[in-house]
């Protein structure tokens, strides 16, 4: 059995996607090209900045969702960084890496460095986010670092993506919590920020342990748990529809012993185990989980071959 799929990167991390064609993308380690290799950090502290802030430090971000605002290209292989807003665009910011230039920066507290990329890319985010800020990109590739995955501590090499390099979604899982969800409205997948979208039976990812898209190989390690950002429009940066909301209803919430680290689920992170070319883009199973994942214990809401704890 193959299924089908859709392939996103987001350049700009926060901001909006780029749908890519399997037969152009080569999947490294990383991830697919260009994901997260741009971020916005706080001019001062250096932490990122995402939709899902409100504050920062003693400062407060309340415009977070206007990264969703944010149009995105990328042009010459990668190096330049296009950008539109309904306001504004197109403006090109140049991704020459300088190595004089590197700062240090966080993501969700893990430490590393990025290469900022100037004055006239700072001011023009500033000035549309109304925050002061700065724009960087990566330097895991200029000085080769590794960062633990987020669950499993395993040293890999990615760039501002949250905690593991790809994020593995299922649209027929979003469209089957839909159905019995009164306060979503018209939204899609598209606001859970997958990689890899599958067109596959309603929550088969939760029993997918391994899969190969052409040459390549990919592991799902440990399910997603969501943050307020699916809340938002990811085209207009409105928030509409109570999404993480219906994730609950749905039964797609934990039920931890303390219920305040109890969270709801959609999606899975995920590693390349052997780097490739996508092909055509559909998918193979090479190997099913055949126990519920433990950060799942409580849901009631998943594959039926799995089972419930």
């Amino acid at each position: 059995m193959t299924i089908s799929a859709k392939f996103y990167t987001y350049p700009l991390k926060s901001a909006q996607a780029i749908e890519l064609s399997p037969e152009d993308i080569f999947l490294l380690e990383r991830g697919m090209p260009y994901d997260r290799e741009w971020m916005l950090v706080d001019n001062q502290t250096g932490q990122f900045l995402s939709q899902r802030n409100a504050k920062i430090g003693e400062r407060k971000f309340l415009t977070g969702s206007r990264l969703a605002g944010l149009n995105i290209e990328v042009s010459d292989g990668g190096e330049t960084l296009v950008v539109r807003t309904g306001q504004t665009g197109p403006i090109s910011f140049s991704g020459k890496v300088d190595e004089s230039k590197v700062i240090d920066v966080s993501v969700h507290g893990d430490q590393m460095q990025a290469v900022d990329m100037g004055e006239g890319a700072a001011q023009y985010f500033s000035y549309y986010l109304d925050y002061p800020c700065r724009l960087t990109r990566s330097a895991g590739g200029l000085l080769g670092e590794e960062r633990p995955l987020e669950q499993t501590g395993e040293k890999a090499r990615y760039d501002f993506a949250d905690g593991a390099p790809l994020l593995i979604t299922n649209r027929n899982s979003w469209e089957d919590i839909k159905s019995s969800a009164s306060n979503v409205g018209e939204t899609d997948v598209d606001r859970f920020r997958g990689n890899i979208v599958l067109e596959a039976e309603p929550f088969l990812e939760d029993k997918i342990k391994r899969i190969r898209i052409g040459d390549a190989e990919i592991e799902l390690l440990w399910p997603c748990a969501r943050c307020p950002i699916p809340n938002f429009d990811q085209k207009t940066g409105e928030r509409k529809g109570k999404v993480t909301q219906a994730l609950m209803t749905a039964g797609r919430r934990s039920q931890a012993e303390d219920a305040r680290n109890s969270k709801n689920f959609f999606g899975w992170n995920a590693v390349v185990r052997k780097e490739g070319s996508l092909g055509n883009g559909q998918v193979e199973v090479l190997e099913y989980r055949s126990d519920l994942h433990p950060d799942l214990k409580g849901v009631t809401r998943t594959h039926p071959s799995l089972k419930l704890s």
